[in-house]
């Protein structure tokens, strides 16, 4: 067997055991005060025997003095284990119990650490926890403030975006595409394309005493052309702008039409 050795606990600070863990006697000597009735016996090494009760791990108040307690890590116990063969107990695997005693235990509770000179008395000692722990809570703080802003923003920014998006539909076509729809309508109707500029001056700015009327998907205003021609102009609402195809028709309906009581579309 080889010997692992923790650090010695202090005892007026802390114990330590290990868990789950068998008691094994040590001694140098064949002894005589381990009766075989009460405990197994392992004499396979050279200058020691080992002694140990499975179910019992009492230590005896008058233990030989050739004799020291040795605590190993043991399986956990269960139906069908062979306690004769020590080997079959043992495991590689164990937890290392810690246990504060009672005076350190008490001086941690008021944010003290515990120390001890003398190896008996515990003393109290105090430290400024303040500053360490007020950088960290107000760092921590911080990061909370900031993260609840941006989830407290962020559907405010998604809903402008979106507003705006819906409302300006004009920016997501190009100009070369709309010039083409122009293009496309002017040639399949046999139709003039005027300008929006023109358009805009012939209605002063499509001036709303010069509405004529609101109707479909657009306002229609009185305007005069330059040349001294009256036009009506029709005004597609900005959140109707995608029907395109329905303003086509329209204006392929009037192009065929002719009317005393209707404007001749140029």
């Amino acid at each position: 067997m080889t010997n692992v050795t923790y650090p010695s606990p202090n005892p007026a600070l802390y114990t330590s055991s290990i868990s789950p863990n068998i008691t094994l006697f040590k001694c140098t000597e064949n002894v005589t005060y381990f009766e075989p009735h009460s405990y197994n016996s392992y004499t396979g090494c050279k200058d020691h025997n080992f002694y140990y009760n499975y179910l019992n791990g009492t230590v005896p108040s008058n233990l030989p003095h050739t004799c020291h307690v040795v605590h190993l890590p043991m399986k956990v116990p269960g139906p069908g284990v062979n306690e004769t063969n020590i080997f079959s107990l043992l495991t590689s695997s164990s937890f290392l119990n810690f246990n504060l005693s009672h005076s350190c235990s008490d001086c941690l509770k008021n944010w003290r650490l515990c120390n001890t000179e003398n190896g008996q008395d515990v003393q109290c000692l105090d430290v400024k926890w303040e500053n360490a722990g007020t950088k960290k809570s107000k760092h921590r703080a911080i990061k909370i403030l900031v993260g609840s802003l941006l989830i407290l923003i962020l559907p405010f920014v998604i809903f402008i975006i979106w507003r705006r998006c819906k409302s300006r539909p004009f920016s997501y076509v190009s100009s070369k595409n709309k010039s083409q729809n122009d293009e496309d309508i002017s040639l399949s109707s046999g139709v003039s394309v005027f300008s929006y500029k023109e358009l805009e001056d012939a209605t002063k700015s499509f001036d709303p005493s010069r509405e004529l009327g609101d109707g479909g998907y657009g306002a229609v205003f009185y305007g005069k052309l330059k040349d001294g021609r009256e036009v009506a102009v029709k005004k597609l609402h900005e959140h109707n702008y995608n029907r395109v195809q329905q303003f086509r028709n329209e204006i392929e309906i009037l192009t065929k039409l002719r009317h005393p009581n209707l404007v001749v579309l140029y």
